[in-house]
Parts: structure tokens; C-alpha cells; sequence
């Protein structure tokens, strides 16, 4: 297991991270040149490798994913509210 100091975007998160190599597997991408440069500047400026990006995106996305799919069921299921509820629910209010 590696623990990594997290730096975002130049600056010290001040948190630290645990790798376990033997929970993660390898995967190749085919990138467009200017997907790679955007990472290749990111991995310069934070000090981060390119994975850390790419993970942290398909981690992101996969959640999304997982919400639009959650929302789609309830709708499905006729489960709908209107803003004063949502907004009562969720405590803004």
C-alpha cells in the first residue's frame, strides 16, 4: 500500500490517501491529443499522476449514472415532487 499526499490543482490538500496496488487494475486508453494534453497539464500543475484525474472523472460520471438511473425509477414509479416539496425535503427551506 502507497499513501500519497493530496495536492489539487498546486495546492496542498493536506490530506493524505491510501493506494492498495493490489485492489486496482490497469486499463489502456485511447485519448484524443486533446484530452491527453489537458491531462498532461494537470499531472504538471498539481503534481497528481493522470490516473488520479481519470479515476476521480469515472468516479464522478459513474455516480451521475447512478442518480439519472435512481430519478428514471422513481419516475417511473409516479414518485414526483414539486419544488416547495423538494426544497422542504432537502432543508433549504
Amino acid at each position: 500500500m502507497n499513501i500519497k499526499r493530496g495536492v489539487i490543482g498546486g495546492k496542498k490538500t493536506g490530506k493524505s490517501y491510501l493506494i492498495n496496488k493490489s485492489t486496482m487494475i490497469e486499463l489502456k486508453l485511447d485519448l484524443p491529443k486533446g484530452l491527453e494534453n489537458q491531462l498532461n497539464y494537470l499531472e504538471t500543475i498539481s503534481k497528481q499522476p493522470k490516473s488520479f484525474f481519470v479515476q476521480e472523472a469515472l468516479k464522478e460520471h459513474l455516480e451521475d449514472l447512478a442518480d439519472i438511473r435512481e430519478a428514471l425509477e422513481a419516475l417511473e414509479e409516479g414518485k414526483t415532487y414539486t419544488t416547495e416539496e423538494l426544497s422542504q425535503e432537502l432543508g433549504l427551506e
